[in-house]
This record gives structure tokens, sequence and C-alpha cells, in this order.
């Protein structure tokens, strides 16, 4: 199973696109820096929402309150 995904400058702008990742229950890391949702001022929220087994994002790691 996939752990870490780099989709670093790409044109992900729509955060329903992430569902497809959702079954891969091993994703732990992604790079998705440089990407029109990035923007988003509740990016990371967002991607926590979508994948919650995160522990870093864009090379930051989670402290999970």
């Amino acid at each position: 199973d996939l752990e870490e995904l780099w989709a670093n400058n790409n044109l992900f702008g729509d955060f329903s696109n992430l569902k497809r990742l959702k079954p891969l229950k091993r994703l732990h890391t992604v790079y998705f820096e440089a990407n029109p949702w990035c923007s988003n001022s509740r990016y990371v929220s967002i991607l926590r929402e979508y994948l919650p087994n995160l522990r870093q994002i864009d090379g930051v790691i989670l402290r999970w309150a």
C-alpha cells in the first residue's frame, strides 16, 4: 500500500479529488506544495478531514491535539 505521495507543482484545486485517496489507509505523508488548493486557509484541516491517518503534510510533522 502507498505510504507517501509526492505531487508538488500540479494543478490540484478541488478537494473532492481527495476521496480517491481515502482507501489508502497506510498513506501517512503527502507533499502537495505549489498546488492551487494550498492557498486555501483551511488546506491542512481539509487534508486531515479527508485523510485522518496523515502524519506529515508538505514536510511538516502534524501534532495532534
